[in-house]
């Protein structure tokens, strides 16, 4: 019999500070001193994880939010050192 993976998904996200920009139209991550367009990317055969920004307007918090998608096991913890968000506004 053939084996079917029912994925895990899992969305974390955490505050990181607040911005003046009202309306930012970009992010730019810098992981590790290496910039990273929008978004930071690790994907295997076993799962895919996105690293990017989103703007609360309301309270103008801006958070760094994960996605995770395990496909045939768990996602290991992932820890980013020297983590810098630019706001291009």
């Amino acid at each position: 019999m053939a084996t079917i993976y029912v994925p895990e998904l899992q969305v974390e996200s955490v505050n990181v500070g607040t911005t003046s920009v009202s309306n930012p139209s970009l992010f730019v991550l810098e992981i590790g001193g290496v910039l990273y367009g929008d978004q930071y990317t690790d994907s295997t055969a076993t799962y895919s994880r996105t690293v990017f920004c989103t703007f609360d307007s309301a309270s103008s918090m801006v958070k760094l939010t994960c996605i995770s998608v395990a496909i045939r096991a768990t996602c290991p913890a992932l820890s980013l050192s020297n983590v810098k968000v630019y706001i291009i506004g």
